[in-house]
C-alpha cells in the first residue's frame, strides 16, 4: 500500500484569514464586539450565497488590572470550528463547536458569535469575567476560513 502524506500548508493557500480585535476597558458582564481588522466602523459580511466552514482562535489577554481580580497577563483561549451559512440575503450559523479553551486564573469570560441582522455578517463578542472592574483588556480572534459558493 502506497503512503499519503497531507502537509497541512498545501490546503493554507485556499483558505480566507481574517482578523477581529479591540482593547477595552470593562467591568464584569460587560459585553464588547471585537472588531474586523480593528476597526469599528468595519465589519465583514458576505458578498455572495455561500457556506463558511471555519476555525477561529480567540484570546482575551488583561493588560491592566485596574480595580478587578485579574492579573496582568493573564488570558482566556478558546478555539471552535464553526458554519456561517448565507443563503437568499439571510445568514445562519447552525453549527459551532469549542474544541480547545484555556482559562487563566479569574478568567472565566465568555466568547459568543451571532448574524448582524444589518448586514447579515458575523458578529464576534467578548463577555467580561465576573471578577472584572475598571480592568482593560486586548482581545484579538483569527479567523482561518473554506468558502464553497452556491453559485455554479
Amino acid at each position: 500500500m502506497a503512503e499519503v502524506s497531507i502537509s497541512k500548508s498545501q490546503y493554507t493557500d485556499y483558505l480566507e484569514h481574517f482578523v477581529f480585535e479591540r482593547t477595552a476597558v470593562m467591568d464584569a458582564a460587560d459585553i464588547v464586539e471585537v472588531y474586523w481588522n480593528g476597526n469599528p466602523n468595519a465589519s465583514w459580511y458576505p458578498i455572495q450565497d455561500a457556506v463558511y466552514s471555519g476555525q477561529i482562535c480567540c484570546i482575551c489577554t488583561c493588560i491592566d488590572s485596574g480595580s478587578g481580580s485579574q492579573a496582568v497577563g493573564s488570558s482566556h483561549v478558546q478555539e471552535f470550528n464553526i458554519v456561517f451559512k448565507y443563503v437568499s440575503g439571510v445568514s445562519s450559523i447552525p453549527f459551532e463547536h469549542q474544541y480547545f479553551k484555556y482559562t487563566g486564573t479569574n478568567m472565566n469570560g465568555t466568547w459568543a458569535f451571532s448574524v448582524n441582522p444589518i448586514n447579515q455578517g458575523i458578529i464576534i463578542t467578548w463577555e467580561a469575567p465576573s471578577g472584572a472592574l475598571n480592568t482593560t483588556f486586548k482581545m484579538h480572534c483569527v479567523a482561518n476560513v473554506n468558502e464553497n459558493s452556491l453559485n455554479s
